[in-house]
């Protein structure tokens, strides 16, 4: 078996806390969502980064709700908006 390399094994282990910190304030939006009107309650922003027994998340500020992901979550299902 192949031994994992250190971009995969970050996948599996979630964010580096320098990775998570550098989404702060970055526009996020549901992949869901991507292909409907850009509606602001469809629009977020990274609030925030949280260290759980060694597992960071970055927590997600939408209009109605903040929602805290997992690296994989985030990579599965937001994508970030660029200017």
């Amino acid at each position: 078996m192949k031994e994992l390399t250190a971009k995969h094994k970050q996948a599996f282990t979630g964010f580096a806390l320098e990775e998570a910190t550098a989404l702060l304030n970055q526009h996020i939006i549901r992949k869901q969502d991507i292909e409907k009107s850009p509606l602001p309650e469809n629009i977020g922003f990274v609030a925030g980064v949280l260290t759980l027994n060694d597992e960071v998340e970055v927590l997600v500020k939408f209009i109605d709700e903040a929602v805290q992901f997992t690296k994989y979550e985030f990579q599965s299902q937001l994508v970030q908006l660029h200017e």
